[in-house]
């Protein structure tokens, strides 16, 4: 089962690629409200940037587009990053 917004567990791990660039983050909880009305999987949700150690707010659109990655292991996400490489380097191949 994929994990989305609405089934994400707290302490769920994951990657993210932006480049050639990895992050690890854990899933903590949607963003805490006074007003119960913002505390839905559709707003803010906290998550843990595993590198630094530091928590994240972050909006629900993006929690969508990483989770949408599927970047489960570290594995996963160097290929992701290998990928990227190659076709840099064929741009470049291609360019020059």
């Amino acid at each position: 089962m994929e994990t989305t917004i609405y089934n994400i567990k707290k302490g769920h791990e994951f990657y993210s690629v932006f480049g050639n660039k990895i992050n690890k983050y854990q899933y903590l909880c949607i963003y805490p409200s006074p007003n119960p009305e913002y505390e839905t999987p559709e707003n803010y949700h906290i998550i843990l940037d595993k590198h630094s150690e530091k928590p994240v707010r972050i909006y629900h659109k993006n929690l969508t587009q990483m989770l949408e990655e599927n970047l489960n292991t570290y594995e996963e996400a160097k290929q992701k990053v290998r990928k990227y490489l190659e076709a840099q380097l064929n741009r470049f191949e291609e360019y020059y």
